[in-house]
């Protein structure tokens, strides 16, 4: 098992530590575009980016038929999942959400 830091929960800027009712602020502004950073928030589009240069890297280092488990944030994960259903990143909260626990499968395309 390896960690890395591209992994990384989404950072909240100055919302950070505070109170859970601040994302739906946050996911309002992105919905408009996913390159603010408003309250200085991470943006979806950096989120993405990071995540997908590991997944990137992991494809090229390892065997075709490779099985790879990544264990990642909400938000984090459901951003990189925008890639790998080919949609704007800052739609990502359109997606099922994820459960406590849950896995889900993916294959090796994605969108950058």
């Amino acid at each position: 098992m390896k960690e890395d830091v591209r992994l990384r929960e989404r950072y909240f800027g100055e919302l950070e530590g505070k109170s859970n009712r601040n994302y739906q602020r946050v996911w309002d502004y992105y919905r408009l575009s996913s390159e603010h950073n408003k309250f200085g928030v991470e943006p979806p589009r950096s989120v993405r980016k990071r995540v997908l240069s590991l997944i990137v890297e992991l494809e090229n280092r390892e065997p075709d038929d490779s099985q790879i488990f990544l264990v990642i944030h909400g938000d984090t994960l459901q951003i990189l999942e925008t890639a790998l259903q080919g949609w704007r990143p800052e739609y990502h909260r359109a997606l099922k959400p994820l459960e406590t626990a849950e896995i889900r499968k993916y294959g090796r395309q994605y969108t950058s």
